[in-house]
């Protein structure tokens, strides 16, 4: 990535509009333009990788925004007590799943689909000695199956947009919910058929590659499976401060400078995929929505 691709993907979020100063643009523009050539152990290449970077961002344990408070107050809604049963299947490295256990004095089921992240996330467990209350496991998400009436509660952060099979991946979740208990999700929705560009690059720019559904769909979808959707969210412009706060936090807090060549790389790659998913989000096209749905398996 040349100097100018890297300010001109960083200048966007750094704008005078944004909630980042004029300073914070010099020194952006600086590391990327500092001598390339050094890098310093303990933040070069002997440890920095994508769950250093997501570490930076968003907080130890986690690979999506928000933190432990972020994740506690998301299942705050399901009168939770030591006896409560709750399946995470947004995991990541165990953050969300470990505040929840202690938060509520409960027992946590955590699941992700990324190897690596489950594998590091009950390492964690294990040593903040939660290795039983905070489980993490990987999984499949396009071949699971969970045993029925399991779950007071099922937290999915951003579990489901980038699913082809959504209605099947959901009917797993809801089977797995006992009568009248709830299903939390967090996603990103279209809101309206029509994409407009900054969504379709956010689109191009992932992998997997996301595929969107509607509120309407979602609600539809949630009803069809006898757990209807009792409260949706518009979390969109949050969501966004949370994104748009955790890099001018990284900024702050991190001399990158000091980073490799190869690495400074990988963090501008990550900045121009962050530019890319607020540049969607203030289209208007693409937002972020919390859903609460309860599991009404008596008329199931």
């Amino acid at each position: 990535m040349e100097k100018e691709t890297a300010s001109a993907l960083l200048a966007p979020i750094l704008a005078p509009a944004s909630t980042f100063a004029a300073a914070l643009r010099d020194r952006v523009r600086g590391w990327w333009e500092a001598d390339l050539a050094d890098a310093v152990p303990g933040e070069g290449d002997l440890s920095f990788d994508r769950f250093t970077l997501a570490r930076w961002l968003w907080g130890e344990g986690h690979l999506l925004p928000g933190g432990d408070a972020h994740v506690t107050d998301l299942v705050a809604s399901a009168a939770l007590g030591p006896h409560s049963a709750i399946l995470d299947i947004s995991a990541g490295l165990g953050g969300g799943p470990r505040a929840i256990a202690q938060a509520y004095d409960l027992y946590v089921t955590g699941l992700d689909r990324d190897y690596e992240a489950a594998r590091r996330g009950m390492a964690a467990s294990e040593a903040a000695g939660l290795a039983k209350r905070a489980a993490i496991a990987r999984f499949d998400p396009d071949e699971f199956e969970l045993k029925p009436a399991s779950f007071d509660c099922v937290l999915g952060r951003e579990a489901t947009y980038a699913l082809q099979e959504k209605e099947r991946f959901l009917r797993g979740l809801v089977q797995g919910l006992k009568p009248r208990a709830q299903l939390v999700l967090t996603e990103f929705t279209l809101a309206s058929t029509d994409a407009t560009l900054e969504v379709e690059a956010w689109i191009e720019g992932n992998d997997p590659r996301p595929s969107l559904w509607s509120l309407a769909q979602y609600a539809d979808c949630l009803a069809a499976l006898a757990c209807p959707v009792q409260a949706a969210e518009d979390m969109t412009e949050s969501y966004r401060r949370l994104v748009v706060s955790a890099w001018e936090r990284l900024l702050d807090a991190v001399d990158l400078k000091r980073l490799s060549a190869h690495h400074r790389e990988t963090v501008a790659e990550e900045a121009e995929r962050g530019l890319r998913l607020v540049a969607a989000l203030d289209s208007g096209a693409l937002r972020f929505h919390r859903f609460l749905a309860i599991a009404d398996k008596e008329k199931g």
